[in-house]
């Protein structure tokens, strides 16, 4: 993810690594959703433009793996939520906790 700022006189100045992956003259569509905004490509690159890009730089392994692990990690945080409410959903049904909850 790379920062933007809004200039004083309203105008964006995206990071040469966003503006790389359009080429000059591009017709974009943009929207907002939510508090993003989203800029497409209006035309389809054509392969020769798609050839003429840069390569993006590559993430280091040790990135990937930090990635891979946060991502498991939540993963795991998700079920053991969701496991706690079942039990607790449960236990409300049987009347265990009903006097805890009054």
């Amino acid at each position: 993810m790379k920062a933007l700022k809004i200039q004083a006189d309203g105008s964006l100045r995206p990071p040469p690594e966003i503006l790389q992956c359009f080429p000059k003259a591009s017709e974009l569509a943009v929207w907002t959703e939510g508090d993003m905004i989203v800029w497409q490509r209006r035309k389809p690159l054509k392969p020769s433009q798609f050839a003429e890009q840069e390569p993006e730089e590559e993430m280091p392994l040790e990135e990937i793996a930090a990635e891979v692990h946060r991502m498991r990690r939540k993963k795991q945080d998700i079920a053991a939520e969701a496991e706690i409410d079942a039990a607790f959903k449960a236990a409300r049904g049987k009347g265990r906790f009903h006097k805890v909850f009054r």
